[in-house]
């Protein structure tokens, strides 16, 4: 079940960052997707590395893929400030629906403990 558990978590969430606002003016740091910098958030707590961006960059060098490009298809990988100015512009609601829905999930598999997880997902 972990397996479809996260791909369920991936592909949803892969879904909700296309359809995030772009609040950035038009020509305006255009460089990198919405969702590039959504992915590459995420990607720090589900990779556990305290230099997460600075690893992936030296994994694509040395493998010629990294871990953000095979498990949430990003291409190009922005600089921890390029990510952070468009991600505080992101409602923290926008992100609530994914997490829920996961849980839910999780919950119908019997894969979470009642006395861990809060009410209300």
């Amino acid at each position: 079940m972990g397996g479809e558990l996260f791909k369920h978590l991936t592909d949803n969430f892969g879904r909700m960052c296309g359809q995030m606002p772009d609040n950035r003016r038009p020509g305006h740091n255009q460089r990198y997707r919405i969702a590039g910098f959504v992915k590459s958030a995420f990607g720090v707590p589900v990779f556990q590395h305290r230099s997460m961006l600075d690893y992936q960059r030296k994994m694509k060098g040395k493998r010629g893929r990294n871990n953000l490009e095979t498990v949430f298809g990003v291409t190009e990988l922005p600089s921890d400030t390029w990510i952070r100015a468009p991600m505080d512009k992101i409602p923290p609601e926008k992100f609530s629906g994914i997490f829920g829905s996961t849980l839910k999930i999780a919950d119908g598999a019997g894969q979470t403990d009642t006395g861990y997880w809060t009410a209300g997902y």
